[in-house]
């Protein structure tokens, strides 16, 4: 927004929150098997982060209407400045001290892909997500990519099956 009106973007940002809260009933629902991931992933005590470009309001917006409000362990939104998201995935593994190999970060775009590389963890595209791209994904070199979501869960089942928290 800030490229956008450089000198009243502060101002705008009240109707751009309304507007956005408004239109979020029109987005696609979330799908089971993101809750049944989310919830493999609480049950195995893993820590799951959702790294965003969304700013902290709309990010909170978003959660809360799809009721993903407590579904994960930290939230890095995005930044007015650009894209942020390859610090914020590093911030994460300092945090909770993993290893970037052991971590995997869940995107369904290119850039997200770039963000896991450049933080070093592996890139799974989610090309099942609406307006996701295979051949996208591939160009950016995902490591994984998953174009149904049950197959997601099935891999995520199997990989974290034996891992014990901590």
């Amino acid at each position: 927004m800030r490229r956008v009106l450089p000198e009243t973007w502060q101002s705008a940002l009240p109707g751009y929150f309304e507007e956005y809260e408004r239109l979020l009933p029109t987005c696609p629902t979330v799908i089971p098997e993101l809750g049944a991931a989310l919830a493999l992933l609480r049950e195995r005590r893993i820590p799951t982060g959702l790294v965003t470009g969304k700013s902290h309001v709309t990010a909170a917006m978003s959660l809360r209407h799809f009721g993903l409000d407590d579904a994960f362990d930290a939230v890095e939104p995005g930044s007015p400045e650009g894209v942020v998201k390859a610090p914020a995935i590093r911030r994460l593994l300092e945090r909770w001290r993993l290893r970037p190999e052991d971590t995997v970060y869940v995107g369904d775009g290119a850039s997200d892909m770039r963000a896991a590389h450049e933080a070093g963890v592996i890139a799974a595209g989610a090309a099942w997500a609406y307006g996701a791209r295979v051949a996208e994904l591939q160009e950016a070199q995902a490591d994984l990519i998953f174009t149904d979501a049950a197959e997601f869960l099935a891999w995520l089942d199997g990989k974290t099956r034996r891992l014990t928290p901590g």
